[in-house]
């Protein structure tokens, strides 16, 4: 009988490790196996798989590069550097790995996968899908490959090649795979239980064997901490919507925290959130690990997660539980289905309590609106004219700029078919990228409607692109995955909005939006009707003139764009929720009223309903 090897004992109970979920054990095994054994390739490359597991992509890149220079002709280990040097931004090495990766394997579809996913990172969406294309046809099981297909034929709105692999998504969804993003659903499918099964599964990637230790204490008298995580702390539009909230936070109740994981950047709105903080930490390199001990070691009451599941969101910090409380607020709408999140801030529109199935964590509702707004934000005057924008001076503008990724074949069906029953009218759309421009083109043609019929806007500075649309008379949303920070811009510069209400959270912010400015009459329930009521906007001016007229009157007493009020009721609910930890007691669905009062949900619905 063959003794085990001290080596091969060292390796088996570093792996023993790894799969009951120790990961710092593992990593001092490994090492230690190192220190015995230095050209042992399989534990270098095992720590630099935990190091990028945990958030640590430079330091797995250094393992990954040590493991090619004892064995270079591994291709896993390149793909591995690879996707560890594109999860730091260092594209042109991580270009030069996969290259490494195919010299050694062309037919390997794991290399194009990555290589794949790369390009969609750069919004290289037409090679991305040229690259996911090649990795199917490889490997037609390949689950992760077809997602990525899908998704990026959804963003450049290729829709005939998107229906090609929809049934394989939804139903990877419905068999529990991690593989399908959540955010990509909401453009897509309005079904919340869907959303939620997708949140789900994609949670069960982050969540933690055990919690870590916290050491706020329940019956401190200080005033609270609260933390604010997110990506776009600079010229973005959550810290558009964000920014006067934070300088409005009352700093003898609270004390802010900002833990910036997005780019390091110069910009104005970057330089005017560090100044409203109490504290402003750029953590963007740090791990998960380190960013949840950071947070656990300065007591933080409550973790305010701005992303979600949007792109650059890191849920392995949140799935660590850093603090006593955590809520989800503004990037993600809908539910995150992680465990450790207690709570998401919505208002009765958006997220009803009868929709409370739909989320893992319990809903708040705010009064007036969930979404913030920032009162002190420019209001820029007309700068050009219509034939600046490429726009005919006389013709009936509607205005359609969400991100083209919204834009599904129905609704612009719906469009075609309102331009068509309104010949003197333009479609002005929020598009830049050539290929997407070809297929909505080609889209519109097949639908009878000419080229002249839709003008494309280009992407401009915030300040331009908020004095554009004084230009256009009426914004058409977009369905399931409806206007939110777009749309609030649209009321604030007096541009009516027409929306369809669905039954999921990101279908139905702009309904919560016209309700807070009084224009519950552009919310319509169905397809025909959203037509029928473009049709009649359409055709009397004055109907349209009224309503931009409304939105000037109430522009600066409307509880939509009220940033004090609307931190103090923000402040009220995290309030309670303390209150509520304090006591012992478990989160639950609650109202702030207009008073800043709080009502929980069972007032609403009695245990015996």
């Amino acid at each position: 009988m063959e003794k085990t090897s001290p080596v091969d004992s060292r390796l088996i109970a570093a792996f023993d490790h790894l799969k009951s979920g120790r990961q710092d054990a593992a990593c001092s095994a490994f090492q230690a196996l190192l220190d015995v054994s230095p050209g042992n390739a399989i534990a270098v490359q095992m720590l630099g798989n935990i190091a990028y597991s945990v958030g640590e992509p430079l330091k797995a890149v250094a393992y990954f590069r040590r493991a090619l220079e004892l064995d270079p002709s591994q291709t896993d280990v390149w793909c591995n550097l690879a996707t560890a040097e594109f999860q730091a931004d260092r594209f042109a090495e991580g270009f030069h790995a996969i290259d490494c990766a195919l010299a050694l394997s062309s037919d390997n579809a794991r290399v194009y996968a990555i290589r794949g996913s790369a390009y969609a990172r750069q919004k290289r969406d037409v090679e991305a899908l040229n690259d996911f294309a090649v990795a199917l046809r490889l490997n037609p099981l390949d689950g992760l490959s077809a997602v990525s297909y899908w998704a990026c034929a959804c963003r450049i709105c290729w829709w005939t090649q998107a229906e090609t692999v929809s049934p394989r998504v939804r139903q990877l969804v419905d068999q529990g795979a991690p593989l399908v993003p959540p955010f990509s659903l909401l453009s897509v499918m309005d079904e919340p239980r869907l959303h939620r099964t997708c949140a789900v599964n994609r949670a069960r990637k982050f969540t933690p064997p055990h919690a870590l230790p916290l050491r706020v204490c329940p019956n401190s008298d200080t005033r609270f901490k609260v933390a604010y995580l997110s990506a776009d702390f600079h010229e973005h539009a959550t810290t558009h919507l964000m920014a006067g909230v934070f300088e409005h936070h009352n700093n003898e109740l609270i004390e802010t925290i900002a833990v910036s994981i997005g780019p390091v950047t110069a910009d104005a709105v970057r330089l005017r959130v560090v100044k409203a903080f109490s504290q402003f930490v750029d953590a963007h390199s740090w791990s998960d690990t380190a960013i949840a001990h950071w947070l656990i070691d300065r007591g933080v009451h409550i973790l305010v997660d701005l992303k979600g599941h949007t792109e650059f969101a890191r849920p392995g910090i949140v799935a660590l539980k850093p603090a006593p409380l955590v809520v989800s607020y503004l990037g993600y709408p809908g539910t995150s289905g992680m465990p450790a999140v207690d709570y998401i801030i919505g208002d009765s529109v958006v997220t009803p309590f009868h929709h409370q199935a739909h989320f893992s964590e319990s809903i708040v509702q705010l009064p007036n609106c969930y979404q913030c707004n920032d009162k002190s934000r420019v209001l820029p005057e007309q700068s050009h004219s219509r034939d600046v924008e490429g726009l005919p001076a006389d013709a009936l503008v509607f205005a359609a700029f969400n991100h083209p990724y919204k834009i599904r074949p129905d609704m612009f069906d719906a469009w075609c078919r309102i331009l068509k029953s309104l010949p003197n009218s333009v479609l002005w759309v929020l598009c830049d990228q050539r290929q997407t421009q070809t297929f909505l083109l080609n889209h519109a043609a097949e639908q009878g409607v000419t080229a002249d019929r839709i003008v494309f806007a280009k992407r401009v500075g915030y300040k331009e692109h908020l004095a554009r649309h004084v230009l256009a008379d009426l914004f058409l949303d977009t369905w399931p995955y409806c206007a939110h920070t777009t749309a609030s811009d649209a009321l604030w510069m007096g541009l009516p909005v027409l929306t369809l209400k669905g039954q999921s959270f990101a279908s139905r912010v702009a309904a919560s939006l016209l309700k807070c400015v009084g224009l519950p009459d552009l919310v319509v329930d169905s397809l025909s009707a959203y037509e029928e009521k473009a049709v009649e906007l359409g055709r009397n001016p004055t109907s349209l003139q009224k309503l931009k007229l409304h939105l000037e009157s109430i522009r600066f007493v409307t509880p939509l764009f009220d940033t004090a009020g609307f931190a103090k009721h923000l402040e009220s609910a995290y309030i309670h929720m303390i209150k509520r930890w304090q006591s012992g007691a478990l989160p639950v669905p609650f109202a702030i009223k207009g008073d800043g009062s709080v009502v929980e949900a069972a007032d609403f619905f009695p245990p015996s309903l």
